[in-house]
C-alpha cells in the first residue's frame, strides 16, 4: 500500500507541475498494450482552469502553444508521466491481480480517483480516435458535433464495452503547492520539485529518528536508575546484618 500511495503521489505531482495556471478539475486517460517491443499506448489529460466565468477544458497538448513553452521539453514531461502510469499498471498486476489496459484518473479539490475498466483494448471494436470521442463525451461532457461523432457515441452505448465492469480506487490528495512549469513565483523542474519533497521527507524522518533515540536514552537511564536502586537496597540490608552480628 505504501508503494501504491507513492505512485499516486508522483502522478499527482507530475500533473500539477505540468499545469501552468490554477485549475478546478483534471481528467486523465491512459492506455497500455503489450507488443514485441514491450508496452505502448497513449496518454492525454484535460484540465479546467479556475476562472471567474465558466471555462472549457484544455487539452494538455495545447499547453505549449498557449503558454509559450518549449514543446519538446513538455513532451518529455508527458513521457515521464506515462512511464509512471506504466509503473502503476505493473504494480496493480503484480500485487492486486488487476491486468488493466486503460485507466481514467479524475482529480478535483477533494479527491484523487482512479477508474479502471476491465475491457481488453486488444479485443476492442473501437480504435484510438473513437475511444477518445467516447471518453470526452463521458468524462468531459463534450457533445458530439459531426454525424460521425454522434454515430460513434451511439455505437459505443449499444456495445458490450459500455457495460464492462470497473474497479474504482480513491486516494487522498497531496499538497497542491507544487511549483508549475510556468510559475507565478519561480520556475522549478520536475526533478527539483520531487527533490524538494524528498528533502522534506528525509528531514521528517531525521527528527523522528532523533526522537526515537532520545526516548531510548531515557529508557536506558531509567533502567540504570532502577537497577541502582535495587542494589542500594541489598547493600543496606547487608550492612544491617553485619551490624546485627557485631552486636
Amino acid at each position: 500500500m505504501k508503494k501504491e500511495k507513492e505512485i499516486y503521489e508522483r502522478i499527482q505531482r507530475l500533473i500539477y507541475y505540468m499545469i501552468p495556471e490554477k485549475w478546478e478539475s483534471i481528467k486523465l486517460y491512459a492506455s497500455t498494450r503489450e507488443n514485441l517491443k514491450g508496452k505502448k499506448g497513449e496518454l492525454f489529460f484535460y484540465y479546467k482552469p479556475k476562472k471567474i466565468l465558466p471555462a472549457s477544458y484544455i487539452n494538455c497538448y495545447e499547453v505549449p502553444d498557449i503558454f509559450d513553452i518549449e514543446e519538446d521539453e513538455y513532451l518529455k514531461l508527458i513521457s515521464k508521466l506515462y512511464n509512471t502510469i506504466l509503473i502503476l499498471n505493473d504494480y496493480h498486476a503484480k500485487y492486486l491481480g488487476i491486468n488493466w489496459t486503460n485507466i481514467t484518473i479524475a482529480i478535483d479539490k477533494s479527491k484523487f480517483k482512479i477508474e479502471i475498466l476491465e475491457n481488453d483494448l486488444s479485443k476492442s471494436e473501437f480504435d484510438s480516435y473513437e475511444r477518445h470521442i467516447v471518453w470526452r463525451y463521458k468524462n468531459l461532457k463534450i457533445e458530439p458535433i459531426s454525424k460521425e461523432e454522434k454515430y460513434i457515441i451511439k455505437k459505443f452505448f449499444m456495445s458490450k464495452e459500455a457495460k464492462q465492469p470497473k474497479e474504482v480506487f480513491i486516494s487522498p490528495l497531496i499538497n497542491q503547492k507544487v511549483k508549475n512549469i510556468v510559475d507565478y513565483e519561480k520556475v522549478l523542474t520536475v526533478e527539483e520539485a520531487l527533490a524538494q519533497k524528498e528533502e522534506e521527507r528525509l528531514e521528517e524522518e531525521y527528527y523522528k529518528l532523533k526522537e526515537i533515540k532520545r526516548q531510548e536514552r531515557l529508557r536506558k537511564k531509567e533502567e540504570r536508575e532502577r537497577k541502582s536502586g535495587i542494589n542500594n537496597i541489598y547493600e543496606n540490608k547487608d550492612s544491617y546484618n553485619i551490624m546485627g552480628n557485631n552486636i
